[in-house]
Formats: structure tokens, C-alpha cells, sequence
């Protein structure tokens, strides 16, 4: 309360205004860091689909000779020499789902980038010449796993 002859403002005004303050400055704070969350997934996801975009183009490159990737059994991945790798360790008979994969049994050759992000293609033996192209990775900046899965036929 001001009496006459007082100025200044009132504890009571300015607690009303840091908290007003505050709650604007929290506010910025979280948009922020969502964008920010936001931007790196997007990034991660880009990464991933030119791994995908290549291993479909080796695909195309090395199906039209006639290749042994029609009869694969089992995920593989094609390494820079258009190699048919077996995208995990011989013991392991298909992917795992992508909450509970620990990425361990993939081999080095399906391996790429920095995060790094795991290649595997399987051979779906229900529709002639249609694979399934999963590119996965551990996230950046939250806990979990991610992937990409891209369906592709290909064309004789």
C-alpha cells in the first residue's frame, strides 16, 4: 500500500513481476529445447534414409546380374563392394524387434556413420523380388532406439 509522498514499488509488485518474468524466460526455455530435440531427430532421420537410399541402390545395381539376393534367408546388407554380408552373426536367425535389438550382433560391414546406424535387408519370400530395408540407431539425445524401414521392389 502507497502512502502519499512514497515511491517505489511494493515487495508484493515485484515478486508478481519476477514471477511473470520467470515464468516467460521457462517457457522460451522448454520451446527451445524441444526445437532443438526437434531439429537433431530430423537430422538422425536424414542420416539414416541416404544409408537406406544407398543400400537400395546397390540393391538395383547388383539384382539386375542375376544375384544370389533373391535366395537370402536371413537379413544382410550390402557392403561399398556390393557384397552380400550377413547383417548379424551367423547365430542370430532374424532381427530382433526394435525395442529390445542392442545392435551387438550386427557386423561391421552394415555398420555406418558416427552414431552409427545399422543396416539389415530381408528378403520377404511372399512377394516375388520385395525387400525390406531397416536402418536403426541409437538416439542422440533421448534413450531409445530408432529406425527406418523402407519397402522396395525390385524391377527384372
Amino acid at each position: 500500500m502507497k502512502r502519499l509522498g512514497q515511491v517505489g514499488d511494493t515487495i508484493v509488485e515485484v515478486l508478481l513481476a519476477i514471477t511473470i518474468v520467470s515464468a516467460i524466460l521457462g517457457g522460451a526455455y522448454v520451446s527451445s529445447n524441444r526445437s532443438l530435440s526437434n531439429s537433431r531427430q530430423a537430422e538422425e532421420r536424414g542420416e539414416a534414409l541416404k544409408y537406406a537410399e544407398g543400400q537400395i541402390e546397390r540393391l538395383k545395381s547388383i539384382a539386375t546380374s542375376g544375384s544370389a539376393i533373391f535366395s537370402q534367408t536371413s537379413a544382410f546388407c550390402l557392403d561399398s563392394s556390393n557384397a552380400i554380408v550377413n547383417a548379424t552373426n551367423p547365430t542370430v536367425t532374424s532381427l530382433q524387434p526394435i525395442e529390445t535389438d542392442n545392435f551387438s550382433t550386427y557386423q561391421a560391414a552394415c555398420k555406418q556413420g558416427n552414431i552409427p546406424y545399422y543396416a539389415a535387408i530381408e528378403h520377404d519370400a511372399s512377394i516375388t523380388n520385395q525387400f525390406r530395408i531397416y536402418i536403426r540407431w541409437d538416439r542422440f539425445s533421448e534413450a531409445g532406439h530408432d529406425q527406418v524401414l523402407i519397402v522396395y521392389r525390385v524391377q527384372q
